[in-house]
């Protein structure tokens, strides 16, 4: 029996061992765990909020309301320059409409140039008939010879008026197509807020939030290793009861019989020899149970240990995999984020192009209104014409008077007259007219320099806080690409603890191997015992021995784990009674 003795001896120094190390180091894992839990949170913050500026200083937001801004800050800018398009739109259209109004209403130049060659028919018609009435046309001469200078001069104007009004229809034309060029400017602007900018930051958005809420469910997930480590360490209570029951095991071995080598031997038993090997088999009976029940208990610890671990490491390969597979889809999908960094110069040259081509077109229009001036200049300058032509009216018909010679002139001075009056209505329809044009397209004009000098501020102050904007977007990008390329849910530290709890279970395992060689051990010596006595038994012709309970009853008093005298009484047939748990003689577990 030594051999089993110094087994127990050595599986009760193990087993407190080894419980010792588990009570010292899960605790050190459950702690690690926690570490690399507070830390992963950090981490995850880092992934879900953005430091930026406002009007009270740095302020901490989530990262997907921070792109939600932007995206609804594109789509505020994609309004604003719809409602800029649509009002410079009107702004352009009735500026055109005016301008081809006006150029319809120049059919006065042509007027005042045929009515003036008209004239000028006329008043050679009347020179050469003022000729021919000798000393007596001679006044009508000169008036008529001024009327040709004025005529000419006329016809000359009305060239200069013509080639004016070519030069606004050739602006008319180049501002159509300066406003087109705009248009496309425009597109160009909006396909990159809309197409690009606003898709890109979308899609960042939506990556960003699927891989921080992936890590963060997978963060939540990793209070299952928590459970699975705590579930183990309430096995610590085990160590105590197995090291109670193989004390009450060695305790019983020591009451075996001094003589008790001897007793398997062929001879026959006296009464005494009888009683003994009755008493020591009833002792290995208690022995070979208590054992079993802490091979029991090992295994089932055992069993708590290979699962929960097995759940652990399941648990934390399921993560790890997880974690790498969100980070390397979220890696290889961020050209969005990349894509967004590079077009900031994109959209301030885009924004710059539009606002300069409203300036050109500012240009243009103003060049416009000059040659518009010029027209109105050149027709006020009719004045003085009008004024000779009138006065060449007024002497003609003087000179008609005065001389009887030239009576036979009557219809000419009167053509010449008529002629002079639809010059003169001409002139004021083009000063009319002209005046109108100007008046209504100052206007027209001012009203579209401001919407201009409007448009180009906002799109500086848009452009200028966009691209602040991205430049924060491709910060959350880098840190992003940073904190995920070094996330970890498991430090080194925590694998490296949780290995040696698989050390512990291997341990844990041979000791239960080592206690089943002692029952088996124990039941071999327990049935070389019965069969001694069954042939005792056989040469008195009796069918069983019984003991004295009092030495028995000494035993199982002496047991300190109730379920350790309930089963002794009922392998020894002796009554245990239920006051002895009421009296607090006994350990529950």
């Amino acid at each position: 029996m030594r051999s089993c003795t110094n087994i127990l001896n050595q599986v009760v120094a193990d087993t407190e061992e080894i419980f010792n190390k588990i009570a010292e180091h899960y605790p050190a894992l459950l702690e690690e765990l926690e570490k690399d839990i507070s830390e992963t949170s950090v981490s995850l913050d880092k992934l879900s909020r953005i430091d930026v500026d406002s009007h009270t200083g740095l302020e901490s937001v989530p990262v997907s309301r921070f792109l939600q801004g932007r995206l609804d800050e594109i789509r505020l800018s994609l309004n604003e320059l719809n409602k800029f398009k649509d009002r410079n739109q009107k702004v352009i259209n009735n500026l055109t409409l005016a301008i081809s109004d006006y150029q319809h209403s120049q059919a006065y130049i042509s007027e005042i140039r045929d009515i003036s060659e008209s004239l000028q028919i006329v008043s050679l018609n009347a020179l050469v008939n003022a000729v021919k009435a000798g000393k007596g046309g001679e006044g009508f001469s000169v008036i008529t010879d001024n009327l040709k200078t004025v005529t000419g001069s006329t016809i000359e104007k009305t060239g200069n008026l013509e080639r004016r009004g070519e030069s606004v229809h050739r602006q008319l034309a180049g501002f159509r197509e300066s406003e087109q060029i705009i248009s496309e400017h425009r597109k160009e602007l909006v396909e990159l807020l809309e197409l690009k900018m606003a898709n890109g930051i979308d899609r960042f958005r939506l990556e960003s939030e699927t891989v921080n809420n992936l890590l963060s469910g997978l963060g939540r997930e990793s209070g299952d290793v928590r459970s699975s480590i705590l579930r183990m360490m309430e096995e610590l209570q085990q160590q105590d009861i197995i090291r109670q029951t193989i004390d009450q095991i060695l305790l019983s071995l020591k009451e075996l019989p001094s003589e008790f080598e001897s007793f398997e031997d062929g001879g026959r038993k006296d009464d005494s020899q009888m009683d003994q090997i009755a008493f020591g088999e009833r002792l290995l009976d208690i022995s070979i149970l208590m054992v079993d029940e802490v091979v029991a208990k090992l295994d089932a610890s055992i069993g708590v240990f290979t699962e929960n671990i097995r759940r652990a490491k399941d648990k934390l390969l399921y993560i790890q995999q997880e974690k790498d597979r969100a980070v390397n889809h979220f890696l290889g999908n961020i050209e969005s984020a990349d894509l967004l960094s590079g077009l900031n110069l994109d959209l301030r040259q885009k924004s710059l192009r539009l606002s300069d081509g409203r300036q050109e077109l500012i240009a243009l229009i103003s060049g416009m209104l000059e040659q518009v001036q010029g027209i109105s200049d050149e027709i006020n300058s009719f004045e003085k014409i009008s004024g000779w032509l009138q006065n060449v009216a007024v002497l003609s018909r003087i000179e008609l008077t005065r001389s009887s010679s030239l009576k036979h002139m009557k219809e000419s001075v009167k053509d010449m007259a008529e002629l002079v009056e639809r010059i003169q209505q001409q002139i004021k329809r083009g000063q009319s007219e002209t005046g109108d044009f100007i008046n209504s397209t100052g206007l027209i004009f001012e009203e579209y320099e401001r919407q201009s000098h409007e448009e180009a501020a906002y799109m500086k102050n848009f452009t200028d806080s966009f691209i602040e904007g991205l430049r924060d977007i491709s910060s959350i990008n880098t840190s992003f690409s940073e904190v995920l390329q070094k996330f970890e849910f498991f430090s080194d530290s925590f694998k490296a603890l949780f290995e040696v709890s698989e050390t512990d279970l291997q341990q844990m395992k041979a000791l239960a191997g080592r206690l089943s060689e002692v029952s088996s051990e124990l039941k071999q010596r327990r049935d070389r015992l019965a069969s001694v006595v069954g042939t005792e038994l056989g040469r008195r012709g009796v069918s069983e021995w019984n003991i004295s309970d009092q030495d028995m009853n000494g035993v199982i008093e002496r047991f300190t784990i109730y379920s350790h005298k309930r089963s002794a009484g009922e392998v020894t047939g002796l009554m245990v009674e239920e006051s002895a748990l009421e009296a607090g003689e006994v350990t529950l577990f």
